[in-house]
């Protein structure tokens, strides 16, 4: 992500928007997740949009945007598997 932003600073000086949208899902039923499993989903969806957003913000110009993606999985399988997507 440094370097992404390092180049969009360099030739464009300020950020209007960023949307952030990350998707892995490895179906598994609850009671056989894994701490590894859990990790790298958690990691994947929720750290990585994180992560991307805040090294965003100082290119940001007084009117930009941020839009969070999330996916529909996450109502539709809600409580019958786990990752659920956020």
């Amino acid at each position: 992500m440094d370097r992404l932003y390092n180049i969009v600073k360099r030739e464009k000086g300020a950020i209007d928007i960023v949307v952030a949208n990350a998707g892995f899902v490895e179906m598994s039923d609850t009671a056989n997740v894994t701490l590894a499993h859990f990790d790298k989903t958690f990691n994947i969806n929720a750290r990585g949009t994180f992560f991307s957003v805040q090294k965003a913000l100082p290119l940001f110009n007084d009117n930009g945007a941020i839009v969070v993606v999330s996916s529909a999985i996450a109502v539709k399988f809600a409580g019958r598997i786990f990752p659920c997507q956020c």
